[in-house]
Protein backbone atom coordinates (compact mmCIF):
# COMPACT_ATOMS: atom_id res chain seq x y z
CA UNK A 1 0.00 0.00 0.00
CA UNK A 2 1.37 3.31 -1.05
CA UNK A 3 2.19 5.98 1.40
CA UNK A 4 2.95 9.56 1.35
CA UNK A 5 5.62 10.55 3.44
CA UNK A 6 6.87 13.60 4.12
CA UNK A 7 10.91 14.37 4.87
CA UNK A 8 12.08 17.20 7.43
CA UNK A 9 14.27 19.37 5.49
CA UNK A 10 17.34 19.28 7.08
CA UNK A 11 19.72 22.30 7.05
CA UNK A 12 23.20 21.68 6.95
CA UNK A 13 23.57 24.07 9.49
CA UNK A 14 22.77 21.46 11.79
CA UNK A 15 24.92 18.52 10.39
CA UNK A 16 27.69 21.05 11.47
CA UNK A 17 29.51 21.05 14.87
CA UNK A 18 29.71 24.25 16.49
CA UNK A 19 33.51 24.13 15.67
CA UNK A 20 33.24 23.98 12.30
CA UNK A 21 30.18 25.99 11.73
CA UNK A 22 32.49 28.94 13.09
CA UNK A 23 34.94 27.76 11.59
CA UNK A 24 33.33 28.77 8.02
CA UNK A 25 32.21 31.96 9.65
CA UNK A 26 35.77 33.02 10.55
CA UNK A 27 34.32 33.13 14.49
CA UNK A 28 36.32 30.19 15.93
CA UNK A 29 35.73 30.83 19.84
CA UNK A 30 38.63 31.36 21.58
CA UNK A 31 37.36 30.14 25.49
CA UNK A 32 36.30 27.01 23.17
CA UNK A 33 40.11 26.63 22.24
CA UNK A 34 41.19 27.05 25.46
CA UNK A 35 39.45 24.09 26.99
CA UNK A 36 40.83 21.52 24.85
CA UNK A 37 37.95 19.50 24.36
CA UNK A 38 36.87 18.41 20.66
CA UNK A 39 36.08 21.97 19.31
CA UNK A 40 40.10 22.33 19.29
CA UNK A 41 40.32 19.46 17.31
CA UNK A 42 37.61 20.10 14.63
CA UNK A 43 39.79 23.31 14.57
CA UNK A 44 43.00 22.05 14.24
CA UNK A 45 42.15 19.10 11.82
CA UNK A 46 40.21 21.97 9.49
CA UNK A 47 43.68 24.00 9.50
CA UNK A 48 45.73 21.01 8.40
CA UNK A 49 48.21 22.39 5.51
CA UNK A 50 50.16 18.67 5.14
CA UNK A 51 46.43 18.07 3.01
CA UNK A 52 46.79 21.04 1.31
CA UNK A 53 43.53 22.00 3.35
CA UNK A 54 41.39 19.43 2.15
CA UNK A 55 39.47 19.13 5.34
CA UNK A 56 38.27 22.65 4.74
CA UNK A 57 37.88 22.16 1.19
CA UNK A 58 35.92 19.53 1.82
CA UNK A 59 33.72 21.10 4.44
CA UNK A 60 33.26 24.00 2.95
CA UNK A 61 31.71 22.72 -0.36
CA UNK A 62 28.19 21.85 0.64
CA UNK A 63 27.33 24.67 3.26
CA UNK A 64 28.74 27.45 1.26
CA UNK A 65 25.32 28.88 0.03
CA UNK A 66 23.73 29.16 3.33
CA UNK A 67 27.02 30.57 5.13
CA UNK A 68 27.18 32.78 2.65
CA UNK A 69 23.51 33.52 3.22
CA UNK A 70 24.69 34.31 6.45
CA UNK A 71 27.61 35.86 6.19
CA UNK A 72 26.87 38.44 3.35
CA UNK A 73 23.85 40.46 5.26
CA UNK A 74 26.29 40.90 8.17
CA UNK A 75 29.20 41.98 6.29
CA UNK A 76 28.49 43.05 2.91
CA UNK A 77 31.02 43.69 0.86
CA UNK A 78 33.12 41.01 1.85
CA UNK A 79 33.75 37.33 1.96
CA UNK A 80 34.45 34.19 4.83
CA UNK A 81 38.07 33.30 4.84
CA UNK A 82 36.82 29.89 3.45
CA UNK A 83 35.03 31.49 0.09
CA UNK A 84 39.12 33.24 -0.04
CA UNK A 85 40.84 29.78 -0.14
CA UNK A 86 38.62 27.83 -2.15
CA UNK A 87 36.11 29.66 -4.24
CA UNK A 88 37.87 32.91 -5.41
CA UNK A 89 38.99 34.20 -8.66
CA UNK A 90 42.72 33.21 -9.41
CA UNK A 91 45.13 35.25 -11.43
CA UNK A 92 47.73 33.17 -13.01
CA UNK A 93 51.30 33.32 -12.04
CA UNK A 94 53.26 35.74 -14.63
CA UNK A 95 49.64 37.35 -15.08
CA UNK A 96 49.33 40.11 -12.61
CA UNK A 97 49.23 43.56 -14.52
CA UNK A 98 52.63 45.49 -15.24
CA UNK A 99 54.79 42.41 -14.41
CA UNK A 100 55.79 40.07 -17.35
CA UNK A 101 57.61 37.64 -14.59
CA UNK A 102 57.50 36.56 -11.16
CA UNK A 103 61.03 37.87 -11.44
CA UNK A 104 59.97 41.67 -12.61
CA UNK A 105 57.62 41.28 -8.98
CA UNK A 106 60.22 40.97 -6.97
CA UNK A 107 62.91 42.89 -8.41
CA UNK A 108 59.96 45.99 -7.78
CA UNK A 109 61.52 47.31 -4.88
CA UNK A 110 65.16 47.58 -6.06
CA UNK A 111 66.88 50.21 -8.11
Amino acid sequence: MPTNRRFRKTHVREKLSKAQWDYLLDNVDLDELNKGNDYLWDVFMLEDPNDHYGNSRRLWEQPREEVLAVWIPQFPGTRPRCWWMHDAPRISVGRWRGFSSTEDYLNLGTI
